[in-house]
């Protein structure tokens, strides 16, 4: 989309943190896996699972666009501490047996 408007991310870059903030947080797959990310990284009391970068990256298109997301405690409990469900309207659960509680 950058190229689209004559820009790089080195643009985006060089116009300071907030420009970049701005930028990452508009496009809803970045701004889910920079703030899934930044989470999981914080959260020191989880070792990090090898398959985290492909449920991260599976979470970063499911919650903006999905009405219904079933994932990990782990994944639920970030998503909800960061807001993100609220931020794009999506119900997550943890397991599927929630599920028939919001269809």
């Amino acid at each position: 989309m950058l190229s689209v408007y004559g820009k790089t991310l080195d643009d985006i870059i060089s116009m300071g943190e907030g420009v970049l903030v701005d930028f990452i947080g508009s496009v809803p797959n970045l701004d889910v896996e920079t703030e899934l990310v930044l989470r999981r990284n914080v959260n020191w009391n989880r070792k990090i699972d090898k398959n985290d970068l492909a449920d991260i990256s599976v979470l970063s298109i499911t919650i903006p666009y999905c009405d219904i997301v079933v994932t990990e405690n782990i994944w639920k409990d970030l998503t909800v501490r960061s807001g993100l469900d609220k931020k794009y309207n999506t119900v997550v659960l943890s397991t599927i047996n929630e599920l028939k509680e919001h269809l």
